[in-house]
């Protein structure tokens, strides 16, 4: 694909909002991480010994970490170039600078958004299994709403470089992984016996897996709308709806991107806590929910394909 061309050299966002977007971002950043780096719960155990739960103790909470930390020093350097931009008037690297914020900023929120729903998915499952609310997991669910803010976006290309038949491509893949990724996780069940009873246990009876399943499905309502979309454009060379068509696939793009990566977050992480909990019991239920959300993490990629493409199909503003 030709390399995209550069974005104008007129942004439509004063310099000043850019950094204050990105000041408000490491403020909710740091405040996440305090919050889930102290965040312990103290329990006694049969023995009367003291047991110390902690946050590295769930493979969901230390990526949620993670994705802070590395959010905090993208979110600290580009605070510095804003800085920069603001009191000097010149972008640092020039124009071409714009790009490494474009695909820069897309990166790091969905990386941050799949953190938030990987710790959400895990608290709620855990939650609901503890059968009342508890002070370690409510404060978990804080530390993950914090995290979940938006970088200002950099000003856009102006002009459509993306074929119609690639975007209708792109579209057509990811409605094929998402109808894989809903077909095994709709039918993926687990039997177990107790006192030669079988009891069965589905997808559904998790929280985690229902967010997987309804992501999906809005996912595969959407890109077959907007699949329709791209066929009459490819067929008839006209836009259905002309520019102002436009925004709904920028914006809607972006929203259906952002949930399908939520969703394969949340599923992940209640299958690896699954996982580490059942001591093999349950690895073959536990492999077909990663397979599903691997898929839905595929139509994932494709769906951020067209939130780029339709983000350099914007019409230019004046």
């Amino acid at each position: 694909m030709a390399q995209p061309p550069l974005p104008p050299p007129t942004s439509t966002i004063p310099p000043f909002v850019g950094l204050i977007v990105r000041i408000l971002t490491f403020i909710c950043l740091l405040i996440s991480l305090i919050i889930i780096a102290t965040n312990t719960e103290k329990s006694i155990d049969e023995d009367g010994n003291e047991d110390k739960t902690k946050f590295n103790d769930f493979y969901a909470y230390r990526y949620l970490i993670s994705t802070v930390i590395i959010g905090m020093a993208y979110t600290l350097l580009q605070s510095a170039f804003s800085i920069f931009f603001v009191t000097t008037g010149n972008r640092f690297g020039g124009e071409g600078f714009c790009l490494f914020d474009f695909y820069g900023d897309k990166f790091i929120s969905y990386f941050l958004v799949t953190g938030a729903a990987a710790s959400f998915g895990m608290t709620q499952e855990f939650k609901r299994l503890a059968g009342s609310d508890n002070k370690f997991l409510n404060t978990s669910n804080a530390a993950s709403i914090r995290q979940e803010s938006e970088m200002a976006p950099p000003p856009l290309p102006s002009t459509t470089i993306v074929p119609p038949f690639v975007s209708l491509i792109v579209r057509v893949v990811t409605l094929i992984f998402l109808l894989i990724s809903l077909i095994v996780i709709a039918t993926n069940t687990y039997t177990t016996s107790v006192s030669f009873i079988d009891i069965k246990t589905k997808s559904t009876d998790f929280y985690a897996y229902r967010y997987l399943i309804s992501s999906v499905v809005i996912g595969m309502a959407y890109t077959l709308l907007q699949t329709a979309f791209s066929i009459f454009f490819v067929t008839t060379g006209n836009r259905l709806g002309g520019e102002g068509l436009c925004l709904l696939d920028f914006y809607g793009d972006k929203f259906i991107s952002y949930l399908l990566a939520t969703g394969a977050a949340a599923s992940f992480a209640m299958t690896e806590e699954l996982r580490r909990l059942s001591n093999g019991d349950m690895d073959k239920f536990l492999n077909t929910s990663n397979a599903a959300a691997s898929l839905c993490l595929f139509g994932f990629f494709f769906s951020a394909a067209s939130s780029i493409f339709s983000s350099y199909n914007l019409p230019k503003r004046a």
